[in-house]
């Protein structure tokens, strides 16, 4: 799954290297990302390994993630020993609260407090997302204390209709709060 280019951009960028090979490419769009399919039988594995090698190294720029959606695991993980939660979203509306509601068996076992609008408060555990001007949406995430502070920017979508905005916002939201925080743990 790649995001930040157009079906056909990703396209481009590696139709040149299929022409030697008998392999099917597919491309599905579902927002933010262009879901690239390479297909032939199992047994032409090893042929066409040299072709899976160049198309990966291509697209790792633009890679979001690779055979299964990982924000399920990583949150639920994230927030296992977590009793209290506070999320205060004024972008979303709501999409990332009921994300995280699924993600943790509806919260089972935790007491989560959620506002659409982000005020000053001490909370030891919490998500706070926010417009922090036309260009940027910014995230702090506060988990055992520990403070971690995400900004995506708007441009790429500005131009779109605001639930597509929102959609891409809160899934590069997710990638940027996991790749950092898959590094430090």
């Amino acid at each position: 799954n790649t995001i930040g280019l157009g079906e056909s951009e990703v396209a481009n960028k590696i139709e040149q290297e299929l022409t030697n090979y008998k392999v099917e490419v597919g491309y599905r769009v579902h927002l933010p990302y262009v879901e690239v399919k390479v297909s032939f039988f199992k047994s032409e594995l090893q042929k066409n390994q040299n072709l899976l090698d160049k198309i990966d190294l291509i697209l790792k720029p633009l890679l979001a993630y690779k055979d299964q959606h990982p924000f399920k695991d990583f949150f639920k993980n994230l927030l296992v020993d977590v009793t209290e939660f506070s999320i205060q979203d004024e972008f979303s509306n709501g999409l990332i609260f009921d994300d995280f509601k699924k993600w943790t068996d509806n919260f089972s076992n935790k007491k989560i407090d959620y506002k659409n609008f982000v005020t000053e408060f001490n909370k030891k555990n919490y998500l706070n997302i926010y417009q922090s001007n036309q260009e940027h949406v910014k995230a702090d995430l506060k988990i055992n204390s520990q403070l971690h502070t995400f900004e995506v920017e708007r441009l790429p979508v500005i131009k779109l209709p605001i639930e597509r905005q929102i959609l891409f916002i809160k899934e590069m939201l997710y990638l940027a709060i996991l790749k950092k925080l898959s590094k430090s743990n």
